[in-house]
């Protein structure tokens, strides 16, 4: 819920120190993901749950485009679609 804030705040030198934090802490968390897989996984599986990892991000980060890109075209903010990707998350993650 920062990126609206820091947004506003520091306008785009913020969001894009904001994406480069992100990225820095996203590259370990890859790590430790896939790391976990290989003590509770079978060995021949692990190829296949680092493929549904990797090809689940690349979609989501499309289908993330083409719904903020619509939402956008439909006179909405990108507050809104910030929210409203937020709630297709948290009912994603709880279901």
């Amino acid at each position: 819920m920062t990126f609206p804030w820091i947004t506003i705040s520091f306008g785009a030198y913020g969001a894009g120190i904001n994406r480069i934090l992100l990225g820095i802490l996203h590259g370990p968390c890859t790590s430790v993901i896939s790391g976990s897989w290989y003590f509770w996984s079978l060995r021949s599986e692990l190829t296949k749950l680092s493929a549904i990892y990797q090809l689940g991000t690349g979609i989501g980060m499309i289908s993330a485009g083409v719904i903020a890109g619509a939402m956008l075209a439909w006179a909405y903010h990108w507050q809104h679609v910030f929210y409203f990707m937020a709630f297709l998350y948290f009912i994603d993650a709880v279901f």
